[in-house]
């Protein structure tokens, strides 16, 4: 990369161009998205890479010709679509354009003048008055030919999105010309990144990614809060002719989502947090173990960091110096490596929720009727305890800390807070600063779900609950309360639902027993009241071995159901491993077990069992599968993406790769490609494949 001082020729940004953007990544759309920022992050070397972009594209462009300002460029183009065997020439103009429309969203409109306003700044600087509109008006009248090379840049990356991924290059019904690079300037790296937390809010692993205009819907309320998005996305969300472009974007990258949460630099995101002790007035810190990734080393600071999974418990034993949690104050606490990342910083409300293997650890935000522990700064006591008096249980309590010890230093600590009450809340809330609002504000799941209540025949799916136990309605918030619109079995409800982050209690509507369709917030949720005679009375008869001891010592063993003799001894001695089963989900998914050998085979699902029907039930969702002996893992691949989950180890052989059929193979290649350093135990397979590979 050259220094600051050196300046690059059409040539040389049409190749880093292509450098940059043009890499294999068929797993997510792909975009060519570009701003001041992203330039700077591209070629770091460059003094002004984004002002010397537009100085070279500037210096091919015919300002003296009445038509044919783009008139030196169009032949190269024309030549290339004769073959299109690579990527298109004059990638600096799109770059510039979209450097134009990352730069038009600091407005507060969207419009082609103010779009081609932008551009001409930013090709042309130096000029203002009436020769900036003049040459705001040039672009705007040649710009058709640049719209058409847009045009033949989105159908090349999507002839080749098995290579780059699926295009989001799309025009607009009304912005028809500048559609194409504003959508290319709405979602950023980061923004990117940050979406994918908004994924895992949703639970689409599990879930599913409902459409378009839902996920936009959804996303607009989950974004009304602070999420770390760019002022630039919100700010589209908001607008109406922006959000379309956005829509389709947004539901390219769940689609394709992996399942993995990452930091705005495109780390995976580690969950940093602040434990306290109450009984020994002491705060440490804890990091929630991530599933296949028993062992990290992290730095922090000049300190190095060493994280084991412990036997049993979900956070990992840290080995390591990390700063004192007591005395943070305002400091903000990062650890880190090539591809973990995690911070914690206090917040003016801290939240703490009782956890099995730390006391208290930090959460991002409250849940009703679940007990908290708050640490408040001082400030904000009055308006707290305001809060605290008319909204939580009257448990409540300020805890006393020790002058030359608090557990945390410049904090003052609320215990057994619990809040109750969803109208006094929104009453209490009313003018105080925003950002208490939203730490104090329950904060539930992006799309409207069904919580608590009395749930029965679990193993048979979900959704049945027992006659008086009706589920509670949880519906997603936003900044501020909102009033939702709901119809209950197919009758609107005469009063609508306030959405405040508190559970609606359904049981107060007393439903008959039988199927109900629930629809609210433009989706469905469906589910069932069953009475107490119509959930089969589970069988509770032991099978126990019976061991009876004859004379002198010669034992008998009897397998029976129910009590054993009293002279006789329960349990078993069996030898061996015995597998459990797994449940599967069903659904748009294809099933391979995977043996010591590397050699897979395909397993298809049995079809729901008739006892659903027998009892008017929902086929359940999962599926059981008892795994051979031989099998070593077990691999989930959605038929849909073609994405493969991570693999599931049933057991651990030392791996003996044999000769391996064409589809053994494709399947090794892309576990390889999608799953290497995530278990240490399949990377050890992996290597197997890979020696085996290159001796053949």
């Amino acid at each position: 990369m050259p220094n600051g001082e050196q300046t690059w020729g059409w040539d040389q940004w049409q190749a880093e161009l292509i450098a940059a953007y043009f890499q294999p990544s068929p797993s997510t759309p792909w975009t060519f998205f570009l701003d001041e920022a992203e330039a700077r992050r591209l070629w770091p070397d460059l003094d002004g890479p984004a002002q010397q972009l537009a100085q070279c594209v500037n210096a091919h462009l015919r300002w003296q010709s009445p038509t044919g300002l783009f008139g030196a460029l169009p032949t190269p183009w024309s030549q290339w679509r004769l073959h299109r065997s690579v990527p298109p020439p004059n990638l600096p103009v799109l770059a510039v354009s979209v450097l134009a429309a990352a730069a038009m969203h600091r407005d507060a409109v969207a419009s082609s003048n103010a779009y081609f306003l932008r551009l001409a700044q930013l090709l042309r600087p130096e000029l203002t008055g009436d020769e900036l509109v003049s040459a705001k008006d040039r672009l705007a009248q040649n710009f058709d030919t640049v719209a058409g090379w847009w045009k033949d840049l989105g159908a090349w990356v999507g002839d080749r999105a098995d290579e780059f991924g699926e295009s989001t290059i799309r025009t607009h019904p009304t912005l028809t010309r500048i559609g194409y690079p504003l959508s290319q300037s709405l979602v950023r790296f980061s923004d990117r990144m940050r979406l994918t937390h908004f994924f895992a809010a949703l639970d689409i692993q599990h879930l599913g990614v409902p459409p378009a205009p839902e996920l936009v819907r959804h996303l607009s309320l989950w974004a009304s809060r602070p999420r770390g998005l760019s002022d630039a996305f919100t700010r589209a969300l908001r607008n109406e002719d922006l959000r379309l472009l956005i829509c389709e974007h947004v539901h390219r990258l769940a689609q394709s989502w992996d399942g993995v949460v990452l930091t705005a630099r495109g780390r995976q995101q580690l969950e940093l947090r602040v434990t306290l002790d109450l009984d020994e007035m002491t705060a440490g810190w804890a990091i929630p173990v991530i599933e296949g990734t028993p062992e990290l080393t992290l730095a922090c600071g000049s300190s190095t960091l060493t994280l084991s999974a412990p036997d049993w418990g979900g956070l990992y034993e840290i080995e390591g110096q990390l700063p004192n949690a007591s005395s943070l104050m305002d400091t903000t606490v990062s650890v880190s490596s090539e591809r973990y990342e995690g911070s914690f910083r206090f917040r003016p409300l801290a939240a703490f929720r009782g956890h099995p293997d730390a006391g208290w650890i930090s959460v991002d935000s409250m849940l009703p009727y679940e007990k908290h522990v708050l640490a408040v700064l001082p400030q904000h006591r009055e308006t707290v305890e305001s809060v605290l008096a008319a909204a939580a249980d009257s448990s409540f309590r300020q805890l006393r800390q020790h002058p030359d010890k608090p557990l945390i230093r410049g904090r003052i600590i609320y215990t057994d807070v619990i809040l109750t009450d969803a109208h006094a809340f929104e009453s209490a809330v009313k003018g105080i600063q925003p950002e208490l609002v939203s730490l104090l504000r329950p904060d539930p799941s992006p799309r409207p779900q069904l919580k608590n209540g009395l749930p029965v025949a679990q193993a048979m799916g979900r959704g049945h609950y027992l006659e008086g136990g009706a589920p509670d309605l949880l519906l997603p918030v936003s900044d501020k309360p909102r009033q939702v619109r709901a119809a209950l079995d197919g009758v609107e409800q005469e009063h609508p639902f306030a959405a405040t982050g508190f559970p609606i209690p359904l049981r107060k509507l007393d439903l008959e027993p039988g199927d109900h369709t629930l629809e609210v917030d433009g989706i469905k949720l469906t589910f069932r009241i069953c009475r107490a005679d119509e959930i089969p009375a589970a069988r509770r008869d032991p099978l126990t071995w019976d061991v009876t001891f004859g004379d002198p010592v010669a034992p008998t063993y009897r397998l029976v159901r129910g009590e054993r003799s009293s002279d006789g001894l329960a349990g078993a001695l069996v030898p061996g491993n015995v597998r459990e089963p797994l449940l599967l989900r069903r659904g748009s998914r294809d099933f391979w077990l995977i043996g010591r050998d590397g050699r897979a085979w395909g397993v298809t699902p049995p079809p729901p069992s008739a006892v659903y029907a027998r009892h008017d039930l929902p086929a359940s969702q999962f599926w059981e599968l008892l795994p051979p002996t031989d099998a070593m893992w077990v691999l989930e691949v959605d038929r849909r993406t073609n994405q493969l989950r991570k693999p599931h180890r049933l057991g651990w052989i030392e791996p003996h790769i044999t000769e391996l059929d064409a589809a053994s193979d494709g399947l090794w290649a892309d576990i390889t490609q999608t799953w290497r350093g995530a278990d240490p135990i399949l990377d050890r397979y992996i290597s197997a494949w890979e020696g085996k590979s290159r001796a053949r």
